[in-house]
């Protein structure tokens, strides 16, 4: 975001500008070409995790049990 945006009255900044600079920053950034691509947040261990969680194995599943309480218990947010 440019510097003129943030010194600017809300009812004076051009949204539409605003909007295309912002999708033009994460779209056709370099760095953000792999967003979203399964190599960028998944490895093999992951992988057998979830293979072994649809299966129903026991220790997938008594993992997946420890998650749910780490994410409840979860304080940051």
């Amino acid at each position: 975001m440019e510097k003129e945006y943030l010194e600017q009255d809300i009812g004076e900044v051009d949204l539409e500008l605003l909007v295309k600079d912002a999708l033009d920053e994460a779209l056709i950034n370099e760095e953000g070409r792999n967003v979203g691509m399964h190599e960028n947040h998944c490895d093999k261990n992951i992988k057998e995790y979830y293979i072994a969680l649809k299966n129903g194995e026991e220790a997938a599943l008594k993992r997946q049990e420890e998650l749910i309480e780490e994410f409840k218990n979860e304080q940051s947010f």
